[in-house]
C-alpha cells in the first residue's frame, strides 16, 4: 500500500508538472498573437477616428456641391455672354439671306424696264425668288379663269438644271468620219449625266420649296430659342439636371446639321469635278485646234 502510493505520487508530480509547463506556455502564445491583433484594432480604430473626425468636412462639401447645382446663376459673366449670344444669333439670322425686297430689285435691274407680265409671262420661271415664295410676278400672269399657272418654281428647277438642254442622240445611221461619231457620242453621254446630276441635286430646292423651308424655318427657331433672354433666365433659374437634358437635347440638333453640312459638302466637291469636266468638254474645240497644228498639213 506505502509502494502504490508512492507511485501514485510520483505519477502525480509528473502530470502536474507537465500540466503546469503547459500552462505557462498557452498564455505566452496567446499573449503574442493577441498583441498583433490589438495593433491592428488600434490601427483601423484610429484610421476610423480619422474618417469620423474629417465627416463634417466631407458633409460641407456635398452640401456646397448640391447648393452649387440648384443655385441660380446670376453672375455677370454669364449675363455679358447672354448678351453677345444674342446679338450673333440675331445678326445670323438676319445675313441667313438677303432681304426678298432687295431680291426683288436686283431681278428687276437685271431684266431691265421692258420685261413685264405681257412681254415675258414666264419670269416666274427665271428667278430665284420663286423658291422662296416670292415670285417676280404675282400673280403669275399665265393663270387664267380656266386654267392654274404652271408650277413655276419646278420650272425654275428644271432651267437651273439644265434639263431644258436637250441634245441629238448619237444614231447608227451618220455617215460621218468613225472618230467623230465617236467624240459625239462621247460628249452626248458626258452632258446627260452631268446635267442628270445637277436635276438630282437642284430637286432638293424644289423638294424644300414644296414642304414649305422647315428645315430653315426649324434652324431659325432653335437660333431663337438658344440665344433669347427668357431662355437664357430659365437656364439660369432650373435644377442642373433639366439643364444637362437641354444641352443634350441641342447636341443631337448639332449632330444632325453637321451631317448635313457634311453632306453638302460632298455634294460641293462633286459639282466640282464636274464642273471640271465641263471644263475638258469646252477646250476639246480648242485641243483640236493645237492637234491639228502640232501635226501640220497633210
Amino acid at each position: 500500500m506505502t509502494l502504490l502510493n508512492t507511485r501514485t505520487k510520483k505519477w502525480l508530480v509528473v502530470v502536474t508538472a507537465t500540466l503546469s509547463m503547459n500552462i505557462l506556455t498557452v498564455p505566452i502564445s496567446q499573449a503574442q498573437d493577441d498583441s498583433g491583433y490589438l495593433a491592428q484594432i488600434a490601427q483601423y480604430t484610429y484610421g476610423t477616428l480619422q474618417a469620423v473626425n474629417n465627416l463634417p468636412a466631407y458633409l460641407n462639401a456635398l452640401v456646397a456641391m448640391a447648393q452649387a447645382w440648384l443655385t441660380q446663376d446670376n453672375s455677370k459673366t454669364t449675363a455679358a455672354l447672354q448678351g453677345e449670344f444674342a446679338s450673333v444669333a440675331n445678326a445670323i439670322m438676319q445675313n441667313t439671306a438677303p432681304p426678298i425686297s432687295l431680291q426683288q430689285q436686283l431681278t428687276k435691274d437685271f431684266f431691265g424696264p421692258t420685261i413685264t407680265p405681257q412681254t415675258m409671262p414666264n419670269a416666274n420661271d427665271l428667278t430665284y425668288q420663286t423658291l422662296l415664295g416670292q415670285p417676280f410676278f404675282n400673280p403669275d400672269p399665265r393663270k387664267t379663269d380656266s386654267s392654274p399657272a404652271p408650277d413655276a418654281a419646278y420650272n425654275y428647277t428644271k432651267n437651273v438644271a439644265g434639263i431644258n438642254i436637250s441634245h441629238v442622240i448619237p444614231s447608227a445611221s451618220w455617215q460621218g468620219n468613225l472618230s467623230n461619231q465617236q467624240k459625239y457620242a462621247a460628249f452626248f453621254v458626258t452632258e446627260s449625266a452631268i446635267q442628270t446630276y445637277n436635276a438630282s441635286i437642284l430637286s432638293q430646292l424644289y423638294t424644300d420649296y414644296s414642304n414649305g423651308n422647315p428645315l430653315s424655318a426649324t434652324q431659325q427657331a432653335l437660333i431663337k430659342e438658344a440665344s433669347s433672354s427668357d431662355w437664357f433666365s430659365q437656364v439660369a433659374s432650373e435644377s442642373i439636371g433639366i439643364v444637362l437634358r437641354q444641352i443634350l437635347m441641342f447636341i443631337s440638333q448639332t449632330y444632325i446639321l453637321i451631317s448635313q453640312f457634311n453632306d453638302t459638302q460632298k455634294k460641293i466637291l462633286e459639282t466640282q469635278a464636274m464642273t471640271n469636266t465641263l471644263l475638258i468638254l469646252g477646250n476639246q474645240q480648242s485641243e483640236m485646234l493645237l492637234l491639228r497644228n502640232a501635226i501640220g498639213p497633210n
